[in-house]
């Protein structure tokens, strides 16, 4: 009988990413995510966050794939408009990122910024998505914290 792992040389680790978060936003156990921070409100309101996923697929995907498939997610929101769409290149990695507005269900209006990368780990694919949310009331002092936490993000591919 073999031994099989995982993380191993066969089945690589998921790459870390690092992020420079600003003073009184808190890490976050969130369902469903790797990680994410959020900056709390006393006033019990919605609370700007960042979110970190990570998506694994056995096939190649280029950044335009995944910045497709965010597109077209981002399409299905309600009353969703986009204000931005672009490449960028951000501590040595090409991302995509993409910001808009949309009606959620229970929540209301949110502001997204939501930015992908794609990173070849081994035979696999793996699509690092950092997704700010903001509310509109603390749009002017939220929005730019998130775009900064994103523009600090460093992805380094696992290693055995």
């Amino acid at each position: 009988m073999t031994v099989s792992r995982f993380p191993s040389a066969q089945f690589p680790g998921f790459p870390s990413v690092s992020v420079e978060v600003p003073e009184g936003w808190l890490p976050r156990a969130v369902q469903d995510t790797l990680a994410a921070w959020v900056r709390p409100e006393e006033s019990g309101e919605f609370a700007s966050n960042l979110v970190l996923s990570i998506t694994r697929l056995a096939t190649p995907r280029s950044l335009a794939e995944a910045t497709e498939s965010i597109e077209q997610a981002t399409s299905q929101l309600n009353e969703v408009e986009l204000f931005d769409s672009v490449d960028v290149t951000l501590n040595g990695q090409d991302w995509h990122v993409h910001e808009y507005v949309f009606v959620h269900p229970q929540v209301g209006t949110l502001i997204q910024v939501m930015a992908v990368a794609s990173i070849q780990s081994g035979e696999f694919t793996d699509t690092v998505q950092l997704t700010g949310s903001i509310s509109p009331a603390n749009q002017e002092r939220d929005v730019d914290a998130v775009r900064d936490i994103i523009r600090s993000a460093e992805v380094t591919v696992y290693s055995a």
